[in-house]
């Protein structure tokens, strides 16, 4: 039961990572195909990064928090 709860905060941990790293890092506009139009047509397209390794650290965590998913989902099986 303990290891359940466990699994399910660090599967939720990572899944805000992983849109932590989308949305302020990373900047795609390709991240937010799902999103609805009105939100879509509101979304900037930025060529230029906000700092030097910004991308960087935004894929850095996007690959963390997908491994981290991997490693939920390996331990819960």
């Amino acid at each position: 039961m303990i290891l359940t709860i466990f699994l399910t905060i660090i599967f939720c941990v990572a899944i805000t990572l992983m849109m932590f790293s989308a949305v302020a890092f990373i900047q795609d506009k390709k991240f937010f195909s799902s999103a609805p139009k009105e939100a879509q047509e509101a979304i900037l397209p930025r060529e230029k990064e906000l700092f030097y390794g910004a991308r960087t650290i935004g894929w850095t965590l996007m690959i963390f928090s997908f491994l981290m998913i991997l490693g939920v989902g390996f331990i819960s099986i």
